[in-house]
């Protein structure tokens, strides 16, 4: 008897190069100024269209995703489509863009630790990202994670003092959820 007989029969498996796209539509689902489209075969192998509608946005994503993935002997590379360009770059300033507006992310801030150095928070909301992807771990073929590990995942992040993390869940003492950006804490 076949515990998964639901899904036995629906189940095939994805390459990375596929989940991959997965996790940067998820990431971005909720923006809507970043449309991830689907990948597909060229002569060179894979090619993954991203269409930014703001400059900004085009700006960020130029700098902060790899041109090109390589998944052994599959190679994908990652073009970006906008209306503008701009070749200024402030790495910091950067990834504030990208996320600003996303309705994942709950607030994004700069502080300074104990000695004087600048950190950039970018705080999701604490939800778990899901989409199907054939994952044979999960009994419906899904993925789930948080999207601060998609984030890490996907965005070619090598920057000192950016982080990604999710905010706590808040409860009121009628159990409502309730979260606050930083800087608010008591």
């Amino acid at each position: 008897m076949a515990i998964f007989a639901d899904t036995e029969s629906k189940m095939k498996l994805s390459p990375p190069w596929i989940t991959y796209q997965r996790k940067l539509e998820a990431l971005f689902e909720k923006d809507k100024d970043i449309e991830v489209g689907q990948i597909y075969e060229t002569e060179e192998g894979y090619d993954l269209w991203i269409y930014v509608h703001t400059e900004k946005k085009h700006e960020a994503l130029k700098h902060l995703l790899p041109n090109y993935l390589d998944f052994g002997n599959v190679k994908v590379k990652i073009t970006l489509k906008s209306d503008t360009e701009d070749e200024t770059f402030d790495e910091v300033q950067t990834v504030k863009d990208l996320f600003e507006g996303n309705e994942r992310v709950l607030d994004i801030k700069e502080v300074k630790d104990s000695t004087q150095t600048q950190h950039l928070f970018v705080r999701f909301k604490p939800e778990v990202v899901q989409f199907f992807n054939d994952d044979t771990s999960d009994l419906n073929g899904n993925w789930s994670g948080l999207a601060q590990d998609i984030a890490r995942d996907v965005l070619d992040i090598g920057l000192c003092g950016v982080h990604f993390t999710t905010a706590p869940i808040e409860h009121t003492s009628t159990g409502e959820n309730v979260n606050k950006p930083l800087g608010e804490w008591p």
